[in-house]
């Protein structure tokens, strides 16, 4: 065997076993947390913080992402995950992980985060039509109040419009866990 081909067998090899990584079924939780958690008026994500190995709980009001908060913080290490919190916890397998966040989003804390995000969802919010492009603020804007239903309109509009989307914080690759 040639060394072009050892190398390109011993790629192969290791990237066959990223894959069933530990620490992958572990975000693969946080992730479907997020996914279940997402409603009509809450959005959750799991977003990269930085380090690539930390990833947060972030939830906000539908269509306004920048009135969210992190709830949760995972750190992913070669084995595992720790949630950070009032008291930090590690867990290496998906079942003991699973049961811990089903605890926490039921905490009557947790809940009462979700009602005032939902409600928040349901309020309008200030608008500026501006007269300038070029001006963040110039005499002649208009503000303006925009309902809840405008806003998922408005919302639905950017996700069609490559230029217009958000971009979430970057989820650790495989080969940074």
């Amino acid at each position: 065997m040639s060394f072009v081909d050892e190398v390109k067998s011993a790629i192969q090899g290791v990237e066959r076993t990223q894959s069933t990584h530990p620490a992958f079924a572990l975000l693969a939780v946080v992730r479907d947390l997020a996914e279940g958690l997402s409603d009509e008026s809450v959005r959750a994500v799991a977003r990269g913080m930085g380090d690539p190995r930390r990833v947060g709980l972030y939830l906000h009001p539908a269509h306004r992402p920048q009135r969210g908060q992190y709830l949760l913080t995972f750190f992913f290490d070669g084995e595992g995950v720790t949630v950070s919190g009032e008291k930090s916890i590690r867990y290496t397998d998906p079942e003991g992980l699973k049961k811990w966040l089903i605890d926490f989003v039921t905490l009557p804390a947790f809940i009462e985060s979700l009602q005032i995000l939902r409600e928040e969802a349901t309020r309008p919010v200030e608008a500026r039509l501006r007269r300038s492009a070029a001006l963040a603020y110039s005499q002649g804007d208009v503000m303006v109040e925009v309902s809840a239903a405008d806003q998922k309109k408005l919302d639905e509009t950017a996700a069609y419009c490559p230029s217009k989307r958000r971009q979430a914080g970057r989820l650790p690759r495989q080969r940074d866990l």
